[in-house]
């Protein structure tokens, strides 16, 4: 019975997780929402988790207080519904969103089921992504230019069908390249293995995260993906003791250059 449970949690935020950008699915996003939040905190289990998570989390008792504080201005704001409605559309998706994800994390599963899940999310948004471009591509011809938003042979830009915009475009392949970068780094300086896929297609994943942000032209998503690997490498070349003899080196670089003789 638990695994039956588990299973259906799991298949309905893959399909969340999935459609959560596309275009026109604003209901169903909801109708997903509210029925995994009755699944992961309806039974007794889950409720005793969310009250411990709630009781112990400080970070969640400022977002609870941010909340009360949103939800109090509306006494004295002058335009009370339109506040209301971003709220409802802004903040009410954020903490439903953000109450899945506690469910999900405090759930009963090995960790390699957790990033294999979201593993299959990243990669199969990403392959549905090529294949829209390609047919795109396929239809109209290879893009004549690529200043901004790539444009086809018949005028057109080209623009994603799965996503509502390069913004959400540019937003998950940035999420697939931290993922899969981490889960790269993660075996070459540890040897360690947290999500259960091969080698060939996680390089494969990096590099649709890389080329779908050419395609869609998002040059907001090469910022992020740049600043993404460069501050990773930074906080690496800080904090990793395997990096401690490039450290020594460069330490030695400044007097090495001022005095070539001098021991480094």
């Amino acid at each position: 019975m638990q695994n039956r449970h588990v299973h259906i949690v799991n298949s309905l935020l893959f399909v969340l997780l999935l459609i959560f950008s596309v275009p026109g699915t604003i209901a169903l996003r909801y109708i997903l929402m509210a029925i995994l939040l009755l699944l992961m905190f309806g039974n007794k289990d889950g409720r005793a988790d969310f009250r411990s998570m709630v009781k112990e989390n400080r970070p969640l008792h400022g977002l609870l207080a941010l909340t009360a504080w949103l939800l109090l201005q509306l006494l004295w704001a002058g335009f009370p519904l339109e506040v209301l409605g971003e709220l409802k559309g802004q903040w009410l998706a954020a903490l439903l969103c953000f109450g899945i994800g506690a469910g999900f994390a405090l759930s009963k599963q090995e960790l390699t089921a957790k990033t294999g899940l979201l593993h299959y999310v990243f990669l199969f948004g990403l392959l549905a992504m090529v294949l829209d471009y390609a047919s795109q591509f396929l239809h109209w011809g290879w893009p004549v230019s690529w200043s901004g938003i790539p444009v086809l042979a018949n005028g057109l830009e080209i623009k994603s069908r799965i996503m509502a915009s390069k913004v959400q475009v540019a937003y998950f392949c940035t999420l697939s390249f931290v993922f899969y970068l981490s889960e790269l780094i993660s075996r070459l300086l540890y040897r360690k293995r947290l999500v259960p896929v091969t080698l060939p297609v996680l390089l494969l994943a990096l590099l649709l995260a890389v080329l779908l942000n050419a395609f869609s032209g998002a040059r907001n998503g090469f910022v992020g993906l740049s600043m993404t690997f460069l501050s990773g490498l930074f906080l690496l070349f800080l904090f990793e003791k395997k990096t401690a003899p490039v450290k020594r080196q460069l330490s030695c670089w400044p007097c090495c250059c001022v005095l070539p003789v001098a021991p480094c």
